[in-house]
């Protein structure tokens, strides 16, 4: 796996769009040798996180923690009348409208948007959420009854505060929530923003797609008792009404058809 974007791009002539580092955090990237455009779209990361074709997210070792770092390239027709869109700069501006409506994100600490050649360029840099993916966690923690119910309810009434502010997530699997326990609590964040959308009218259908991309994500060994605590505690009720199980047969079905086309989720 790469470790940075292809070397066509290094070679060729950078022209910078918009370019912003956070003033708080300008000292210590200067320190890690992060200071021009160049310098984070050309930096090698650690370890790779994702690469699909067009994107790369690295970890990168600053001082002594991790940041990560998300490049993004494409081809661009110049005669495009509305412009190319930027990824990074959408991660941006979500990040920072998630975190004013008080909902946990990793804080944004440098983007860059610009062109080589025929292709726009981007980069998002972020510090590190605290905790691991719920996933993960599920996986390995061995939770007491207390906190298994605990759990289920706390991540249905994130899911349900998430949606309350207008927002969906379009990706929103338990890859892309953290938690972290603290004493008896969790506290979860949302990472991977660059497709989250803010709407004034919420349609009941992207609440299905959100809802069941969290679901088709659980695990094959989650119990139906543990689906119905999340889901109540999403719909902020104890006791469900025929409106709500209309809308959970829905997300089952979604569900069903995810698997049908993409097969079951896995770790």
């Amino acid at each position: 796996m790469a470790l940075v974007p292809p070397v066509k791009f290094q070679n060729g002539k950078l022209e910078i769009v918009k370019f912003d580092i956070h003033p708080k955090y300008r000292k210590l990237l200067l320190g890690c040798g992060l200071l021009s455009f160049k310098d984070f779209f050309f930096c090698k990361g650690v370890a790779v996180m994702r690469e699909v074709p067009g994107r790369l997210t690295v970890s990168v070792k600053c001082e002594d923690d991790f940041i990560y770092l998300k490049r993004h390239w494409k081809e661009h027709s110049s005669s495009s009348r509305s412009g190319p869109h930027y990824e990074a700069l959408t991660e941006w501006e979500n990040t920072q409208a998630l975190d004013k409506d008080r909902i946990s994100v990793p804080i944004p600490l440098a983007y860059g948007l610009g062109r080589i050649g025929t292709h726009a360029v981007s980069f998002y840099l972020s510090q590190a959420v605290a905790g691991i993916q719920s996933d993960y966690f599920l996986r390995d923690a061995n939770l007491t009854t207390l906190e298994n119910k605990k759990f289920w309810e706390q991540l249905g009434s994130f899911a349900k505060n998430f949606h309350a502010h207008g927002y969906n997530h379009r990706d929103f699997y338990l890859c892309h929530i953290f938690v972290d326990q603290r004493d008896s609590d969790y506290v979860f964040s949302l990472i991977d923003l660059q497709r989250v959308q803010k709407r004034s009218k919420f349609r009941r259908r992207w609440l299905i797609k959100d809802i069941g991309q969290l679901f088709f994500s659980l695990a094959p060994s989650t119990s139906r008792i543990d689906k119905l605590r999340l889901f109540k505690a999403y719909r902020g009720v104890k006791t469900l009404s025929r409106s709500d199980k209309k809308m959970l047969t829905d997300i089952d079905n979604r569900v069903e058809a995810m698997e049908r086309k993409v097969g079951k989720y896995f770790i």
